[in-house]
């Protein structure tokens, strides 16, 4: 027959582990605490955003005063007339001098 090897269970000792109910405790209490932190900040966000909507909303456009714009006014440049003395000899034989 083959020889079973277990450790019994020792009911009262098992009972009087209290550091561990206490930190179990103290993990439930900050989880409960976090969500609670970050339900409160979820609402306040958006609180705050629908008052700004709100003043997006109410803000009012100041009217702007249309005026005319002043058309600019066109010069007309003055021709100067060309004059045989005033235009350049184009041919390069008045340049060479013998």
């Amino acid at each position: 027959m083959p020889q079973k090897n277990y450790t019994p269970l020792n009911l009262d000792k098992l009972g009087k582990q209290k550091k561990g109910n206490l930190s179990t405790i103290l993990i439930v209490i900050a989880i409960i605490t976090a969500v609670i932190i970050a339900f409160v900040l979820i609402l306040l966000i958006q609180q705050r955003s629908q008052i700004t909507e709100q003043e997006n909303i109410n803000q009012t456009v100041p009217a702007e005063i249309e005026e005319p714009t002043i058309a600019p006014t066109i010069e007309p440049e003055p021709t100067t007339s060309a004059t045989p003395e005033a235009t350049p000899i184009a041919s390069p034989t008045a340049q060479i001098t013998p």
